[in-house]
């Protein structure tokens, strides 16, 4: 088992530049847990391949949504071709590999990350809108 590369000054900068400053927060302080910890002590169940994740296996990105949502949220997996709808109190399949979520006509790039719909279909801080080469894949999967 080797350290985890998010104590390192100039790695936690460039891995936190796109968040928030309360999930970057929340990283530096998950990252001085003991290793079996951070992966709930079960390391050979675990994926962390980069040192920032305690994910099982497969990596991928997912959409929990509250249950007080009133809105069905699009997501999109661009590798498998797929397009999800998430309505409130549910999430994607646990083995989705979602890459993008709808909040409101804007898309977002979760990937292997939960990305949390709020009560009021408020969408998760941290994550970067879609680039419109991106936007281009989104719309080819989703055109109807």
């Amino acid at each position: 088992m080797n350290r985890d590369p998010i104590g390192e000054e100039a790695f936690f900068e460039q891995f936190v530049k796109a968040q928030s400053k309360s999930i970057a927060e929340e990283w530096l302080l998950v990252s001085r847990d003991p290793e079996y910890l951070f992966v709930h002590n079960t390391p050979l169940n675990r994926v962390d391949p980069n040192g920032l994740t305690d994910r099982p296996w497969p990596i991928n990105g997912r959409v929990k949504v509250d249950k007080d949502c009133n809105k069905t949220i699009k997501s999109v997996d661009i590798d498998n071709k797929k397009v999800y709808l998430t309505n409130g109190d549910e999430s994607t399949p646990w083995d989705a590999d979602v890459d993008f979520v709808e909040i409101d006509g804007t898309w977002y790039k979760i990937g292997a990350a939960n990305f949390k719909v709020g009560p009021c279909c408020i969408p998760d801080t941290g994550f970067r809108k879609a680039t419109s080469d991106e936007m281009r894949a989104i719309s080819a999967l989703t055109e109807d």
